[in-house]
């Protein structure tokens, strides 16, 4: 991190994927071409689990490279005359597994509803 003065601690970073609407989910295609997305996503523990179509983009992606990252923002504030904006976010890099058994599906799903 560029800015350690602008670093939250563990206990915030996990305060904000708590409360964040969304966040940012990026991956690369066997094409090299990365790719970012806006999902809906919940945290159990140190695990994101994200609602997705079963087909399409981002699980090709994620079929071809497991490492992932994801970036979710939480308050902004636009400084419009000083031509920057004030916002806390926190980045998460790590590897996606797509989830194929039922079982694990249903429980997936009881916990996006949570």
């Amino acid at each position: 991190m560029r800015r350690t003065d602008r670093a939250v601690t563990d206990a915030e970073a996990v305060l904000l994927l708590d409360t964040a609407e969304y966040g940012f989910l990026s991956t690369v295609g066997a094409d090299g071409v990365p790719y970012g997305i806006p999902v809906n996503f919940v945290r159990d523990g140190n695990t994101l689990i994200l609602h997705c179509a079963a087909e399409g983009r981002k699980i090709d992606n994620i079929r071809h490279s497991h490492s992932v990252s994801f970036c979710a923002v939480g308050r902004t504030e636009v400084l419009s005359s000083q031509f920057t904006a004030r916002y806390e976010s926190v980045i998460v890099s790590g590897t996606a597994e797509c989830i194929e058994d039922a079982d694990q599906k249903t429980l997936q799903e009881s916990l996006d509803v949570l």
